[in-house]
């Protein structure tokens, strides 16, 4: 792996790290490792992020509550609403699904605690470079397109200035 790391993730059994990579730009990476005896192997490459979506960085990776890897990609720097998630299956790589969220730079995204299976959300925030006023947390929110498609709608519930982090504790 290479350059400026933006996030960092697990999966659920601790067996393999994730990293998002802005890399070699013309790519933007995520890349891996092992866990061993509480040891971290080499980083190696895993998914040519930006050759997948056709846009800019990845930004925040995560482990869905279904085990999907969920990679958030900043769009280009500007006024447009690029920014989109990608969920990737953490064995080989394969994209499954890409999302557009209305987003300009969704620079990090993270699943709520589930109080009950199945009730987890998935949030984001974005940055907005040019924009920071239009920039906040938002809920990402799943939506069926006529043609029977899958969709995404992000549902802004705060404005903040240039956020760049989130987690959540334990308790929601």
């Amino acid at each position: 792996g290479e350059g400026d790391y933006f996030s960092v993730t697990t999966d659920a059994d601790k067996t393999t790290l994730y990293a998002s990579s802005k890399g070699d730009a013309e790519k933007g990476w995520v890349v891996k490792a092992a866990i061993n005896d509480g040891k971290l192997d080499a980083l190696t490459p895993f998914i040519q992020t930006r050759t997948a979506t056709e846009v800019a960085t990845p930004c925040s990776v995560v482990v869905s509550p279904k085990k999907w890897l969920v990679v958030s990609q900043a769009g280009e720097i500007g006024d447009a609403a690029d920014g989109l998630i990608a969920f990737y299956k953490p064995d080989d790589g394969e994209m499954a699904l890409k999302l557009e969220t209305g987003l300009r730079d969704a620079v990090a995204i993270a699943y709520s605690p589930a109080k009950e299976p199945g009730d987890s959300k998935l949030y984001a925030l974005d940055f907005a470079w040019t924009t920071p006023a239009e920039g906040g947390l938002f809920r990402l929110e799943a939506t069926s397109l006529e043609d029977r498609s899958a969709g995404c709608f992000a549902n802004k519930l705060v404005s903040l200035d240039k956020p760049v982090a989130m987690a959540f504790a334990p308790d929601g």
